[in-house]
């Protein structure tokens, strides 16, 4: 039998749901009006494609199913109700230089990191989960964050790193390597297109 969860979507899901839905429409050619099993539809999009583990397809598919991107037939089966976008043009080769810096960008960003760690405490800070940064804001000359409950900063204007409650911190920053947890600040805070600010952090920061 069909069955589809309550789930909180009140994460925003729309677009991440779209997005998924004509990646799995474009893959597989399905148009509009085409109708698949329910379970198919999960396996396919989680085990068979990866796009996300089953338990988020399933919130996806009840947000798609809310908007109206997909609709109920009979108890277990969904049917289609967008067709996939058109193939997009050949991207100008302006945009292909634009992705060569940004890869490039990135690797300078990850390399400055791994330089203020070691090689362990960057693997572990890389394999955080997102969903465990409970909080990310960025303010004009700051970042906040929480990361598996512990509350860390960056501080551009006074070159200040504060991190409370981590042991590992409260031994290492002295020698001024960063803890797993700063090390997924960083990496988060270039993922918001903040690359400048993480290669502006060095050692000579006041580490509290």
């Amino acid at each position: 039998m069909f069955l589809c969860p309550k789930h909180d979507t009140g994460q925003g899901l729309g677009a991440p749901t779209l997005n998924n839905l004509t990646k799995y429409q474009v893959i597989k050619g399905l148009r509009k009006g085409d109708k698949i099993p329910y379970e198919k539809m999960v396996y396919d999009m989680s085990l068979g494609l990866g796009f996300a583990p089953p338990k988020e397809i399933r919130r996806s598919l009840e947000e798609a199913l809310r908007l109206g991107l997909i609709t109920r037939v009979g108890e277990d089966q969904v049917q289609l109700q967008v067709d996939p976008p058109k193939p997009l043009e050949k991207p100008p080769k302006r945009k292909r230089v634009e992705k060569g810096e940004a890869k490039t960008i990135a690797r300078r960003v990850e390399v400055h990191i791994m330089g203020l760690t070691d090689k362990k405490r960057f693997e572990r800070g890389s394999s955080i989960p997102g969903e465990e940064i409970t909080s990310f804001t960025i303010e004009e000359n700051k970042v906040k964050a929480m990361i598996r409950g512990y509350p860390a900063s960056l501080d551009l204007v006074n070159k200040r790193i504060e991190h409370k409650g981590c042991i590992d911190w409260q031994r290492q920053k002295k020698s001024g390597k960063l803890c797993k947890h700063l090390v997924k600040l960083l990496i988060e805070l270039a993922k918001h297109g903040r690359g400048d600010w993480v290669l502006r952090v060095d050692k000579t920061w006041d580490y509290t």
